[in-house]
């Protein structure tokens, strides 16, 4: 059990830069949450710029080029003696004399300054949603005192601490990867007293530099823990250390929100698709079948990543979708429909007239047209009914029982239609050719639901997790269909 620590709060601070030069300037940094690290130097060198204009400007002044410039790694040192340093920074010099230094981000902490390379060998990091796929809570037991006067005994106050709430795995060659929780106990008054844990993860290993403990831990756990929950997750704080124990160092920049999420009891309908607590899979592994998806099926993981932190239109998130499953259709089953015969017939015989129709006229002109969108919308249909069609028997039933009939709400958008897949077919050309004809967003986001559970049901079964979890989720109503 660790205690949760908090070395620096966001906020503005005073500051000393250290100029490449060896000199040092006076200036401000901004840490905040949510936001790119910025700060103010005044007096910062830079080259001067000839106005042209001697005679009009106060010769004390100096006037610079209005530019971005990249600036490397801008160093500081707070008056509490913390170090800062922002990482990949540009400079820009704005009034006379102020300077304005910008980075996606920063660390700051004690000895950082002799930390030259800026390499790390150990992150700690929270991100939202952690609790559910981590799948134990921290505490089994929990008693406080029913009353102030115990009798003989004074009123006590008990909690057990979960001993499965601490899970570590190796990863990779090197890596060792900790899912733990961070505690405090206080009692403020005497009678007044609270236990409060938040998730974290924990990666120790070689030591490198900051965006690749971030690309190949923090960004992949907040993606999962959105697929696991079903919802935009966010990563809230990030810590580092070095040289053996050397920190920790606080971790700012646009990515981290700086708000940390407390454990609490998960609601019953909340049901992660995939968790790490003891019936469920290691932490590398899923991380590593996560890597594998992004590799193998680059769309198709786009879609997932694209919505893992904020929720996209819902029009958007359509078109995503529909790219991602058709990118993972092609990638794994080749461009062929349900039937290869079949669609290479359809195929010669549109491309075959096409090739006759060397000069054609107007009109034929906007008959190949609508022929050629016809085709495009058969070869879609096909793709999306291929793939329904090769769903895990408990997703495929749960699916055929969803859209057949086909409901009242997606009704009209195609006269007559062989199936929901022709009618998700349609939609889509009609938002991506700009067709006068657009479906609402009601409509778009039923169709979004069903297109996504599919799409689940592939990542479960490339990580090996039965189709049944995905069925339960939908049975309880906790992953809707439509």
């Amino acid at each position: 059990m660790t205690t949760i620590r908090r070395l620096l709060s966001p906020g503005d601070y005073p500051l000393v830069w250290q100029v490449h030069d060896g000199s040092s300037v006076s200036g401000l940094v901004t840490l905040a949450g949510g936001e790119a690290v910025s700060g103010v130097a005044y007096d910062l060198p830079a080259k001067s710029v000839p106005t042209g204009h001697d005679g009009w400007i106060d010769p004390s002044w100096t006037v610079w080029e209005p530019s971005v410039e990249p600036y490397g790694v801008a160093r500081g040192q707070l008056r509490n003696n913390l170090d800062v340093a922002l990482i990949d920074a540009s400079v820009s010099h704005e009034l006379p004399g102020q300077s304005l230094l910008q980075a996606d981000l920063a660390v700051c902490g004690a000895n950082l300054r002799e930390n030259t390379d800026l390499l790390f060998d150990e992150i700690t990091f929270q991100v939202t949603g952690l609790t559910a796929l981590s799948g134990v809570t921290p505490l089994k037991y929990f008693e406080h005192p029913a009353s102030l006067r115990g009798g003989e005994r004074p009123p006590e106050f008990r909690a057990t601490w979960n001993d499965e709430a601490d899970h570590s795995w190796p990863a990779g060659a090197a890596d060792t990867v900790r899912m733990h929780y961070l505690c405090t106990f206080s009692h403020p008054q005497m009678y007044t007293m609270s236990v409060t844990a938040s998730p974290a993860v924990t990666v120790s290993g070689p030591a490198r530099p900051l965006r690749q403990w971030l690309s190949e831990y923090v960004h992949p756990v907040a993606e999962l823990a959105s697929f696991a929950t079903g919802r935009p997750q966010a990563i809230t704080w990030a810590e580092v250390t070095f040289a053996g124990g050397h920190g920790p160092c606080v971790v700012f920049g646009a990515a981290l929100t700086q708000q940390n999420e407390v454990a609490g009891r998960p609601h019953p309908s909340e049901l992660p698709l995939v968790h790490c607590g003891p019936d469920g899979a290691p932490l590398p592994r899923l991380l590593a079948g996560w890597e594998a998806l992004k590799t193998e099926h680059s769309t198709f993981v786009d879609y997932f990543v694209s919505i893992s932190t904020a929720a996209l239109p819902v029009t958007s998130r359509f078109i995503a979708l529909i790219a991602a499953l058709e990118g993972f259709h092609s990638k794994k089953y080749g461009i062929g429909a349900t039937s290869p015969t079949e669609f290479k017939k359809q195929k010669k015989g549109v491309f075959g007239r096409l090739r006759e129709a060397a000069g054609v006229s107007d009109e034929d002109y906007q008959w190949l047209r609508a022929e050629g969108a016809y085709f495009g919308a058969y070869a879609l249909q096909e793709r999306l009914r291929f793939l329904a069609g090769t769903l895990p028997e408990p997703v495929r039933a749960r699916v055929n029982s969803a859209v057949d009939p086909i409901p009242p709400l997606l009704q009209g958008i195609v006269d007559q239609p062989e199936d929901i897949w022709q009618v998700m077919g349609k939609a889509r050309n009609n938002l991506a050719h700009g067709n006068n004809t657009r479906q609402d967003n009601a409509q778009l986001a039923a169709l979004t639901r069903l297109g996504h559970t599919v799409a689940v049901a592939f990542v479960l079964e490339s990580f090996g997790v039965a189709a049944e979890r995905l069925a339960v989720a939908i049975d309880r109503g906790d992953r809707s269909v439509l």
